[in-house]
């Protein structure tokens, strides 16, 4: 699995920092925990929120795109936020 993104640019003009997060293939290991669920964490997002395009690529090599908005926290707790993904 790769998860990779980019915004535009910051409020203060500065440029973004890529986020890239790369994991074995799942090996259906009756061992192995959990459901695939993975999370992100970004920081200093506005309180106005960032919008981003999220990428899927899939094993056969097919792919989609689905615009996102990435929601910036209103306090000083993070903001959590469910996006799917699925097509």
């Amino acid at each position: 699995m790769t998860v990779s993104g980019t915004v535009e640019d910051c409020d203060s003009g500065s440029s973004p920092e890529d986020v890239t997060i790369e994991t074995s293939k799942e090996t259906k290991s009756k061992d192995v925990s959990g459901t695939n669920k993975y999370s992100l964490v970004f920081k200093n997002v506005p309180k106005n929120g960032r919008a981003g395009t999220a990428t899927v690529t899939c094993e056969d090599g097919t792919s989609y795109d689905q615009k996102v908005k990435i929601k910036g926290s209103q306090n000083a707790q993070p903001a959590k936020q469910k996006i799917n993904l699925e097509p």
